[in-house]
C-alpha cells in the first residue's frame, strides 16, 4: 500500500483536531488540598514560530531571557484551563495582565514544564519522526 492509499484511509476530520492534555500541578493541587489540572491544547505551527521568533540573540544563541518569555507565550496560548485572561482571576489576585496573573499563579518551573508539553502536542518536539533504514 502506498502513502497516498494510506492517507485516504485517515480521518480528514480527526487529524484536523488539536490534540489536548492535562498536566497536574502537584504544589497547587498540595496547597489546595485537591488534583491542581491544567486544560491545554497544542498550537498551530505559524502560532508557534511568531511566539519563538525573538529567542535567539544576533550571534544565533537562544537568549534565555527572551526563551522564558517565549514559554510564558506559549502557555499564554495554548492553556485553556484556567485561562490567564479571566478577569475574575486577575481581579481576585491583583494582577492587571493575563502575563503577570500568570507569574503570580505559576512558578518559572511550572510555566516551562507546560510549555514543553504545549511545544509537545503541538508536534515541535524532537520525537515525531523515525528514520527508516533500508
Amino acid at each position: 500500500m502506498n502513502t497516498v492509499d494510506i492517507l485516504m484511509k485517515l480521518d480528514a476530520g480527526k487529524l484536523k483536531e488539536k490534540p489536548k492534555a492535562q498536566l497536574e500541578i502537584t504544589r497547587l493541587s498540595k496547597e489546595s488540598g485537591e488534583p491542581f489540572v491544567v486544560e491545554l491544547e497544542a498550537v498551530p505551527a505559524r502560532r508557534y514560530a511568531d511566539l519563538i521568533g525573538d529567542v535567539m540573540d544576533k550571534h544565533g544563541n537562544i537568549d534565555a531571557a527572551k526563551g522564558y518569555k517565549a514559554n510564558k507565550l506559549i502557555v499564554l496560548t495554548g492553556m485553556k484551563d484556567p485561562s490567564m485572561k479571566d478577569k475574575t482571576l486577575m481581579e481576585h489576585f491583583g494582577c492587571s495582565t493575563p502575563e503577570e496573573l500568570l507569574e503570580t499563579i505559576f512558578r518559572g518551573g511550572e510555566i516551562s514544564a507546560i510549555a514543553e508539553k504545549i511545544i509537545e502536542i503541538s508536534g515541535m518536539s524532537g520525537n515525531v519522526v523515525k528514520e527508516v533504514k533500508n
